[in-house]
């Protein structure tokens, strides 16, 4: 999540959950287009029982959704997926072949970086894809408010708070060391394409965490090098693809978070895989970045109530991207 406080954000979608309806007062048929026509909201849902691709295909028709992203569950591994057409079955199941394709390169191109263990998992999972074993966890969908609240009324899903409503809490204090951040991983690898970035890191405790804490893996990278390619994957805790609402001007701040830091486990580790299309620009700087951040309210489990607390400082990696075959960094 961005270094910007929850109270300017929240003030922010303030004001144009306020003005919005002033913004597109007149524009006629205009309007009906970009409202979606019908009360139609954008939400993410969580689906209350993990949904197989079949099933999920039934509950957007039968609730007329349109789904926008997706993401999923292979084994421990988690991701999302942007949808690109308006044939969802069709979508659904090249899933499975665009994370066959990732996860094959990521383990292609570093495999004399990554451990045994990560490797192993990584074909366990490949494996578990192409038996068909994927179940999607949540949406971001465009249908109605009723219903959206027929789903929730039927235990089919339930609709997630979004970013006009969360509220903060008051700053805490981010755990310190005289080495550097307790929360921070220690060591990791970093490869960086103009197709795909991969991140891996290990942390050699977890005193830094407690049981609110997130941790965010940034790739920070001058605009222009890359857009993100619609696709994503980690094997971290409640993993997820942070927003990039609000970033610098300059930079695109690509982020795979965690909203469980808790359950980190020493010394195991962990990735974070984005899909990228090139941009205009050849070659970037690049800052690999880890920062730490609390839920709030703690039971609810969504990117919109990530708040910082801190970023490492400097960076845990400098460098330049591209940078096929990767490199090995310590912190």
């Amino acid at each position: 999540m961005k270094r910007v406080s929850a109270l300017l954000v929240s003030t922010l979608f303030l004001i144009i959950t306020i003005f919005a309806p002033t913004l597109f007062l007149g524009c006629g048929d205009q309007e009906e287009i970009l409202s979606g026509g019908n009360n139609r909201e954008s939400k993410q849902i969580e689906f209350v029982t993990p949904l197989k691709a079949e099933s999920y295909v039934a509950v957007a028709n039968q609730f007329n959704l349109k789904t926008d992203e997706i993401n999923f569950q292979i084994g421990e591994f988690s991701g999302g997926y942007t949808l690109k057409s308006g044939d969802l079955r069709k979508e659904l199941l090249s899933i499975k072949s665009t994370f066959i394709e990732n996860m094959s390169n990521a383990l292609k191109f570093n495999s004399e970086k990554d451990s045994s263990e990560l490797r192993q998992n990584i074909q366990t999972a490949l494996n578990v894809a192409s038996q068909g074993q994927m179940f999607f966890l949540n949406a971001t969908v465009r249908g109605s408010a009723e219903a959206l609240l027929e789903m929730n009324q039927k235990g089919i899903a339930t609709t997630m708070p979004d970013k006009k409503v969360i509220q903060s809490s008051n700053p805490m204090a981010a755990p310190q060391s005289s080495s550097h951040e307790t929360w921070a991983p220690y060591k990791g690898t970093t490869t960086v394409t103009r197709n795909y970035l991969y991140n891996t890191f290990f942390f050699d405790n977890k005193a830094g965490f407690d049981s609110a804490s997130t941790y965010e893996s940034e790739t920070h990278l001058y605009k222009q090098y890359a857009n993100y390619g619609g696709f994503w994957s980690s094997n971290l805790p409640r993993a997820y693809k942070d927003t990039q609402l609000l970033d610098s001007a300059g930079l695109d701040n690509f982020t795979v978070g965690c909203l469980q830091a808790s359950s980190i486990q020493p010394y195991k580790e962990y990735f974070a895989y984005m899909a990228l299309t090139p941009e205009t620009n050849i070659r970037s700087e690049l800052w690999i970045k880890g920062q730490i951040g609390y839920r709030y309210p703690s039971w609810l489990y969504s990117l919109w109530n990530v708040f910082p607390l801190a970023t490492t400082k400097p960076g845990m990696y400098k460098g330049t991207a591209p940078m096929a075959g990767g490199v090995c960094w310590g912190y």
